[in-house]
């Protein structure tokens, strides 16, 4: 089994994730970066895109607009100005394309 981390995905209205995943790719400000287990702690602003995160056995994914990440040694915080979950990435990539993301959960 591959080592997992915590993520939580929290926007202005609450928190629309919270499991273990194996791994998180997201659109920051200056390009995309993928963050894994053991990853060193940082910052990172968010951009608008497509959030990829791949859990066990499942691929969940995200458009988000803005915000920021914060990996730390107890997990990722995703800290979303607005993002909305799709059930594909080409779905994902219309709502980030089209700025239609909206500001209620999921």
């Amino acid at each position: 089994m591959a080592d997992s981390y915590l993520l939580s995905i929290v926007t202005p209205e609450g928190e629309i994730f919270h499991e273990e995943v194996l791994s998180l790719m997201a659109p920051g400000s200056d390009g995309y970066f993928g963050v894994m287990a053991h990853h060193a702690p940082m910052l990172a602003a968010l951009g608008r895109g497509v959030m990829k995160v791949r859990g066990q056995g499942e691929t969940s994914w995200f458009a988000v607009e803005g915000g920021i990440v914060e990996v730390s040694p107890t997990g990722v915080v995703v800290l979303a100005d607005l993002c909305s979950e799709a059930d594909t990435e080409a779905e994902a990539r219309e709502l980030a394309s089209a700025s239609r993301l909206q500001h209620e959960p999921g």
